[in-house]
């Protein structure tokens, strides 16, 4: 039984084929993180923040489970021998997919662990260097289509594993600039993000084109591997990994484009929200508000309707934030520090007014923040108020309940 998927030279059948170093690659991989959760990561519960968000979780399984796909049978094994076709799909969510979902699962503390001790740090700050991590992305990908190492490697299960290990390495630099962990590492500047990934659009399909009006395979290995399907040829299979690049390559890159340009105005309209409260910035805040949907629109939403009352009163306030636990657990608790992750934001508005007149202010914006969240539908309008609420304190008093 083979350990890693490897070109064989027998003949395609469609019988499952166990190939045990890809699991130990995959788990080995999740056993890491979440360990990394249960160990360093506990440490952040107990200081009453989340050691990983749900979304961060959710993110980190899927790039899990892309990069089992792309490697395990039969994808990998298609790939390491019988169908080009079947290595540039693999060489593709590997590189477009795998690698910027497991970036996404990375909380701040974790990306800062990974590079933490010195030589790590010392090489990392030149690789992680936008120029550099977008040549070596696409020397990755020159490298290893070039006729002399797919012919010499991919008949080698050992070769076969370095690619793949060179594949999701440079993947992983090269959207590190993009969507590296919020906080303490530097993103690349929107300005430069579409220069940026249309580099990584740009060159891949040099080699596209030849693949796509070539008479004749470029690789032994493939010209000579027994036909997957009798009707599609080497030349044909080539010519489809040729259009695969300019088509799912190129999808995925403007893709991705796309969303960062939906970051990039969230991000502007975030900082227009905490600039006009005068909000903290707080990560934390932001994390959970992002993690429901809806939930950052509802404090959008909220924010405007505050500011239209106290207009109205009028009256001065003082905004801050808090954070409460989950009905029914105890402020401090140690169920509640393990359920940090599911705490609500409390937009906290402190007014010079009477008791009388802190209640009218409360419920004349409970009644409009109401009206709001009832457009949303009963069981979304039900997790935002569970994710998002408000209350108005006295203007001296100092937040409670974890505020920042």
């Amino acid at each position: 039984m083979s350990w890693w998927p490897a070109a064989s030279g027998d003949a395609w059948t469609w019988s499952w084929q166990a190939f045990p170093a890809v699991w130990l690659v995959v788990l080995g991989i999740g056993f890491a993180y979440v360990a990394a959760l249960r160990g360093p990561g506990r440490r952040r519960t107990l200081l009453g923040e989340s050691a990983a968000t749900r979304r961060q979780r959710f993110w980190f399984a899927l790039g899990l489970l892309s990069l089992w796909i792309a490697l395990d049978w039969p994808l990998g094994l298609l790939g390491s021998g019988y169908s080009l076709t079947a290595r540039i799909v693999q060489h593709l969510v590997i590189g477009f997919v795998a690698a910027p979902l497991l970036l996404l699962g990375l909380p701040e503390w974790m990306g800062a662990a990974l590079v933490r001790p010195r030589w790590v740090r010392v090489a990392t700050n030149q690789l992680l260097r936008p120029w550099v991590a977008s040549l070596l992305f696409d020397g990755a990908f020159l490298l290893a289509i070039l006729p002399p190492v797919v012919n010499g490697w991919q008949p080698s299960q050992v070769g076969s594993f370095a690619l793949v290990v060179l594949w999701l390495a440079s993947g992983l630099l090269v959207w590190w600039p993009l969507i590296a962990p919020a906080g303490r590492f530097r993103r690349l500047n929107y300005m430069l993000v579409a220069p940026y990934l249309f580099t990584q659009f740009l060159l891949p399909k040099i080699p596209a084109t030849f693949y796509l009006f070539s008479g004749d395979p470029y690789y032994d290995v493939y010209r000579d591997a027994p036909r997957v399907w009798a009707d599609v040829s080497a030349t044909l299979d080539q010519q489809i990994a040729g259009g695969a690049i300019w088509l799912v390559g190129g999808g995925l890159v403007v893709s991705a484009l796309y969303m960062m340009m939906l970051r990039w105005q969230r991000d502007e309209r975030m900082q227009g929200v905490v600039r006009d409260l005068g909000l903290p910035a707080s990560p934390r805040a932001l994390g959970l508000l992002f993690e429901q949907p809806g939930a950052w629109e509802a404090l959008q939403r909220l924010a405007a309707i505050t500011r239209s009352t106290l207009e109205e009163i009028p009256a001065h306030a003082r905004f801050g934030l808090a954070f409460l636990p989950p009905d029914g657990l105890e402020p401090g608790s140690p169920e509640a520090l393990r359920a940090a992750d599911r705490d609500q934001v409390v937009l906290e508005i402190g007014v010079a007014l009477n008791p009388v007149q802190q209640l009218e202010l409360w419920e004349q914006i409970e009644r409009r923040y109401g009206v709001y969240l009832g457009s949303h539908g009963v069981a979304r309008a039900a997790a935002i108020r569970g994710r998002l609420g408000f209350r108005v304190v006295e203007f001296a008093a100092a937040p409670a309940g974890g505020g920042e």
